[in-house]
C-alpha cells in the first residue's frame, strides 16, 4: 500500500509499504501493483521531475504526467524540451503537442494524446481517433477501456463495447480481470460491474488499485459505509469515506476529520 502526504514544512513524503521516500518539493501520481510501485515526483530544487519505478529513478524532466504500473510493466509521460513523450516500459513514443493519460496492465497499453484540438487514442502500439474527448483510460489482463465526453454526455467503452450515455460518470476502474465504474441516473448512483447493474447506492466510491473488484457504498436505508468485493461483503464502517484500496486481506482508507487527513489500514472485517 501507498500514499502521497505533506508535513508542517509543507514537504511531500511518499509512504510505501512501510518504507518513506522524500523530502521533495511535490509528489504526485502513486501507482501500485502487488510486485511494483511508481510515483513522480520534484526535487527541492524544483526544476525537474523525476519518476521513481521500483526504486529505478528515470529523469530529470521538464514536467511529469501520470504514472501507471503492473507486475511486469509500467508506463508514463513527460515533458522535454515543450513537446510530450510517453515511455513503455522503456519504450519511447512521441513527441506530442500534448498526452493526457497513460494506463498498462502486463500485456496491454493506452494512452492518448492530442493534435490539433482532436483527442487520439494509442492502443498496443495502433493509433486511432478517439469518438470524444477522452477523460481516463485504463487496462487489465483482459483490454482497455476509457471514459470520453461526446455531444455532452459521457460514455464509456471496454474493448470497443460502449456503455451509455450517462450525464454522469466515474472513470472506469480495471482490477485483474474485472472492469466497473458508477453512474448517476434519476439522482441515484448505479455500479456496472462486467456489464452487471447494481444500486442503487447513496454514496459509492470504487477502491483504487484493487486486485480484485471493491467499492465502498453507503444506501439511503444506512447509517454507515459498507465494503462489498468480489466474493464478500464487510462492515459496518463509520469513515467518511475520501480514497482508497483493497485487497483480499486489508483495505486502506483516506478520511478527513477535522482539518486534517487521517489513513487506516485494517483487515476486512
Amino acid at each position: 500500500y501507498g500514499f502521497t502526504y505533506k508535513d508542517h514544512n509543507e514537504r511531500f513524503f511518499v509512504y510505501i509499504n512501510k518504507n518513506i521516500y522524500g523530502p521533495y518539493n511535490d509528489a504526485k501520481i502513486t501507482s501500485l501493483a502487488n510486485q511494483k510501485f511508481g510515483f513522480a515526483y520534484a526535487g527541492l530544487d524544483y526544476n525537474d521531475w523525476y519518476f521513481n519505478i521500483n526504486d529505478d529513478i528515470f529523469g530529470p524532466y521538464q514536467n511529469a504526467g501520470e504514472v501507471s504500473v503492473s507486475n511486469n510493466n509500467f508506463g508514463f509521460f513527460y515533458q522535454q524540451d515543450n513537446q510530450w513523450y510517453v515511455n513503455i516500459k522503456n519504450k519511447s513514443y512521441g513527441p506530442f503537442p500534448l498526452v493526457k493519460n497513460v494506463a498498462v496492465s502486463d500485456n496491454n497499453f493506452i494512452f492518448t494524446y492530442q493534435e490539433n484540438n482532436q483527442d487520439y487514442l494509442f492502443i498496443n502500439n495502433q493509433a486511432q481517433q478517439a469518438p470524444g474527448v477522452i477523460e481516463k483510460v485504463s487496462a487489465n489482463q483482459n483490454g482497455v477501456g476509457y471514459v470520453y465526453v461526446a455531444g455532452g454526455e459521457k460514455y464509456v467503452n471496454f474493448n470497443n463495447r460502449t456503455y451509455g450515455s450517462f450525464s454522469e460518470s466515474s472513470p472506469v476502474f480495471f482490477f485483474f480481470s474485472e472492469f466497473g465504474f458508477w453512474y448517476l441516473d434519476k439522482g441515484n448512483i448505479w455500479i456496472n460491474f462486467n456489464g452487471m447493474v447494481m444500486g442503487p447506492y447513496e454514496s459509492v466510491s470504487i477502491l483504487k488499485n484493487s486486485q480484485d473488484m471493491a467499492f465502498y457504498y453507503k444506501k439511503k436505508e444506512n447509517k454507515n459505509y459498507f465494503i462489498s468485493t468480489s466474493t464478500k461483503a464487510s462492515g459496518p464502517y463509520n469513515y467518511d469515506f475520501a480514497r482508497g484500496s483493497a485487497s483480499q486481506k486489508k483495505i486502506g482508507l483516506t478520511y478527513m476529520k477535522g482539518n486534517g487527513w487521517y489513513v487506516v489500514i485494517m483487515p476486512l472485517k
